[in-house]
């Protein structure tokens, strides 16, 4: 059995060059579902954040050749392949 994920709608404000951006790459898929993709990445990237936090209340901060190394395996095929 497959569940349906259920969606409400909200309203959210954009500047029009923006939301003119979206409509333009968004195709197909529409801006819904680019704008739900969208946050559900930020969601994620918020989340590394948080587990970076709580690292570094530990251990010695990391140093940026580890940042840099750890966002290269990251976003190696590009920020939009980010998981969701």
């Amino acid at each position: 059995m497959v569940e349906r994920a259920t969606t409400t709608v909200v309203t959210v404000s954009l500047p029009n060059q923006t939301l003119a951006d979206v409509r333009s790459v968004a195709g197909k898929r529409g801006v819904s579902k680019y704008v739900a993709d969208a946050v559900r990445r930020q969601l994620v990237l918020d989340g590394l954040g948080e587990i970076v936090e709580e690292f570094e209340a530990t251990h010695p901060p990391l140093q940026e050749a580890e940042v840099a190394a750890a966002a290269q395996r990251l976003f190696q095929g590009g920020a939009r392949e980010v998981a969701a």
